[in-house]
């Protein structure tokens, strides 16, 4: 098999710096990523993801970064996509994003750290969800993933807070049942129209506000100091847990501790 990470259709660049290039490090000013495909998989009988393999290859185990640096100042996405794809799991797709676009800002990869300010992106969910914009800090390291000051907007929702994702080596393979996240959910307004894509017993044309902290993995999610509120001042408070929401092979429950409830109708 070809163990491809990623490429571009095309690539438009600048180098900055021609001395540290010839080092093996790498300056490039704006450049346009067209067409990138970004590919997390690991294949049939393997044991570790292409990333993994790659992130091997830039950290050089010693103390300190990592002997591998680039620096981009301003980067575009064109028309890009990204999956994480398990080929010995019987559902092999656990994430599919197309029609990726957007920008960065001072992306760097320091060994196997990569960081960068996401100014904007756009891109659509296989399973139909589509987000309009997403901004954040974006900080990713061999067992940790970081979404800080994240902004996300989709065409009926809106959420802010933070999202940090924790995992070991390999994790990621098992994006939805070993990725552990811990997300703060500062206000949210979320579709009902939307939310049914994920589970579809919402009633059609909803709001739902939203402040929690969300932690555990996609298909064993805790939702702590939770407060639901609707357009009619209904308001639930207290603790969710959500078992298999995204195995379609089991089936799902949702257990609840409720501190208040109450209905307006």
């Amino acid at each position: 098999h070809k163990n491809v990470l990623g490429k571009a259709g095309r690539l438009h660049t600048n180098i900055l710096d021609f001395n540290k290039l010839i080092e093996g490090q790498l300056f490039f000013g704006s450049t346009e990523l067209e067409n990138l495909d970004f590919h997390i998989r690991m294949y049939k009988g393997d044991s570790l993801t292409n990333l993994d393999k790659f992130i091997a290859v830039l950290d050089d185990g010693q103390p300190g970064s990592g002997k591998f640096l680039m620096k981009i100042n301003h980067a575009e996405v064109i028309n890009g996509n990204f999956s994480i794809i398990n080929e010995n799991l019987k559902t092999i797709k656990s994430l599919e994003f197309k029609n990726l676009n957007g920008a960065l800002e001072n992306l760097l990869i320091q060994g196997p750290n990569i960081s960068a300010n996401i100014t904007k992106l756009s891109f659509n969910d296989y399973r139909g969800f589509v987000v309009e914009n997403m901004v954040t800090d974006f900080s990713m390291t061999k067992k940790s993933i970081y979404l800080e000051n994240l902004n996300l907007l989709t065409k009926e929702s809106a959420l802010k807070g933070s999202v940090k994702m924790n995992f070991n080596p390999g994790d990621l393979k098992y994006f939805v049942d070993k990725v552990k996240f811990n997300v703060n959910v500062e206000k949210a307004s979320l579709a009902t129209n939307e939310l049914n894509v994920f589970y579809n017993e919402f009633g059609k044309n909803k709001k739902l506000y939203l402040k929690s902290h969300v932690f555990g993995t996609l298909n064993n999610l805790k939702l702590a100091n939770t407060i639901i509120a609707d357009d009619l001042n209904s308001q639930i408070l207290g603790t969710f847990e959500l078992n298999n929401l995204l195995d379609k092979t089991k089936q799902f429950q949702l257990t609840t501790n409720l501190d208040r409830l109450f209905i307006s109708r």
